[in-house]
């Protein structure tokens, strides 16, 4: 279904990035053949078949929105430990979008690695925050800086040389779809603007389409 959510989504393969943040994520980039035998391969990416002579860079973190879900349940249980409040999930994620919308672009945001599940190529791999100080460690820059983490995660797993020619991000996923922070982060990190694909079922679409 990767290859057919691209076929769906997909109107310049050449200049196009491929997002998609459901409760995984996935980035794919369609290349060339000639130019995928270029690339310095690593265990954090995959080539893919695709259509005419052209292979899919794929990487596939195992955590994507199930990050901000976890932060998500963090903070509700805060909210029900200290005022026995039982606010529901749409209220949480609606405020923790507010919250990390705002802090986006501040320059003193913690780093934070997404790994709560592990990796593919790295089973071993935990989540982690660094860079705490008395002034960012808030949940609002916490927020902030899981949603970068998450987009850096995606963007750190490919070969620079994927991202040449590329000026754009189709972005797909329940996450992205109702989280304009993190859209705001991906813009951020990959210096590019994203558009949410406008398709819907794009599995389904692009075998149709095939």
């Amino acid at each position: 279904d990767n290859q057919a959510s691209v076929l769906a989504a997909g109107r310049n393969f050449e200049n196009e990035v491929y997002i998609t943040f459901g409760t995984g994520c996935q980035i794919s980039i369609v290349l060339d053949k000639s130019e995928s035998l270029k690339l310095q391969h690593t265990p954090t990416f995959e080539l893919r078949p695709f259509l005419r002579d052209k292979l899919l860079v794929v990487s596939a973190p195992l955590c994507g929105g199930k990050s901000w879900e976890i932060l998500k349940d963090m903070a509700k249980d805060m909210i029900m430990q200290f005022t026995n409040q039982d606010l529901s999930d749409d209220e949480i994620y609606h405020r923790l979008d507010e919250m990390a919308f705002n802090e986006i672009d501040s320059i003193d945001l913690p780093s934070i690695a997404p790994h709560f599940l592990g990796e593919r190529w790295d089973m071993n791999s935990k989540a982690s925050i660094t860079g705490l100080t008395q002034n960012n460690f808030t949940i609002s820059k916490i927020a902030a800086a899981l949603l970068i983490g998450m987009a850096s995660n995606l963007k750190h797993n490919l070969p620079k040389k994927c991202f040449e020619k590329r000026n754009c991000i189709i972005a797909n996923g329940n996450a992205i779809k109702k989280n304009k922070s993190l859209c705001k982060a991906i813009e951020k990190v990959f210096q590019m603007p994203v558009k949410l694909a406008d398709t819907i079922e794009d599995a389904a679409m692009g075998a149709a389409i095939l």
